[in-house]
């Protein structure tokens, strides 16, 4: 009798087991990619790294994981970054991925794209972008407050589905793709490269504005704990701007950025005030108005690890045991570039 109860509570626990690593491997089938620009395999990359070997973090937007080549940082200098940037991330879902990120990483230097100081619009997927890939924690919970706070009422989101995750994605069958099966980078640092340009494209009179915008008091908000938090956690915060087809109103907003980050004493990098510098050619080095291609970030990642290098203590990785990752990062980014590159001066 006594072993009839064993077998059948092994059975049980055996079964739950299986439904559980079914369930989980269903939930990772069916989360919300956006698989196409990296998103979400971007998180998943970063929680697949190990434990304190990210050196240089990246935080931001799309116009942070389209411009900052990981695997020339490393070729270079060895330097092990990571993106750690999803589509349309504000300032305040900035803050709360580095609160994630410091979980168990400690980089040296923190690299936060700031476009979304001036940026504004919050729509449902955007909501799914930058909160579904997180692990459930209190850190989780505040980020989709904050979330759904930036989308409204219009989104007709609710926390609870957001928290519970599944009332979100179990509807997704009829929009598998290959990608939701297969990882299309497995070896990304976070970076996604783009190949074609706009040869119309010429560089916007908006990036010579000089007057100054308003930061929001949101903005502000979260830039100061971002700032507070590296003075706990013992990183340097570097903000930048990538090259894009700016506005004046933009311009504005992104010189109010560089003066309130001035008084902070925190280093700042307005890209648009550097084509000139780059040799930045917007027919060649822009995918469209909004995002560079695989050329222009390749001009953008040299400037800034040239800047890391000679400013910052970042140590020189390559032959390190533990930094396979990117090892392989490289390997995939030269396949890539031998098959796609074309440009021409």
């Amino acid at each position: 009798m006594k072993s009839t109860k064993v077998r059948n509570f092994i059975k049980v626990v055996v079964f739950m087991m299986i439904m559980l690593f079914v369930g989980q491997r269903l939930y990772q089938v069916l989360l919300w990619k956006n698989s196409s620009d990296n998103n979400l395999y971007n998180v998943k990359h970063f929680y697949d790294t190990p434990k304190e070997k990210i050196d240089v973090l990246f935080l931001g937007s799309s116009h942070c994981f389209c411009t900052v080549n990981n695997a020339l940082l490393w070729e270079k200098y060895g330097m092990a970054s990571q993106n750690f940037a999803t589509g349309r991330q504000n300032l305040g879902n900035t803050y709360y991925f580095l609160k994630e990120a410091l979980k168990t990483q400690k980089p040296e230097v923190v690299c936060v794209e700031g476009v979304f100081s001036s940026y504004t619009g919050y729509g449902n997927g955007d909501v799914y972008r930058n909160t579904l890939g997180l692990k459930l924690s209190t850190n989780y919970v505040e980020n989709a407050k904050y979330s759904l706070k930036l989308a409204g009422k219009k989104s007709g989101l609710r926390l609870v589905d957001i928290v519970a995750k599944w009332p979100v994605i179990h509807s997704r069958y009829a929009e598998l793709t290959k990608a939701d099966f297969v990882d299309p980078y497995p070896n990304s640092r976070g970076f996604r490269a783009h190949w074609t340009n706009q040869p119309t494209y010429v560089a916007p009179k908006a990036a010579n504005t000089e007057s100054l915008g308003t930061l929001s008091k949101e903005n502000t908000k979260y830039i100061d704990k971002i700032i507070a938090l590296s003075k706990v956690k013992k990183f340097q915060v570097v903000f930048f701007i990538a090259p894009f087809c700016v506005t004046e109103g933009d311009e504005k907003q992104f010189n109010a950025l560089g003066d309130y980050l001035a008084k902070k004493h925190i280093p700042y990098i307005d890209f648009n005030k550097k084509y000139d510098e780059l040799q930045f050619v917007f027919s060649k080095d822009m995918l469209e108005t909004g995002h560079v291609n695989a050329y222009g970030a390749e001009k953008v990642t040299t400037y800034l690890g040239e800047m890391l290098h000679n400013h910052y203590a970042i140590p020189n990785r390559r032959g390190e045991n533990g930094y396979e990752l990117w090892n392989q990062d490289l390997q995939d980014w030269k396949n890539e570039s031998r098959v796609n590159y074309h440009y021409e001066s």
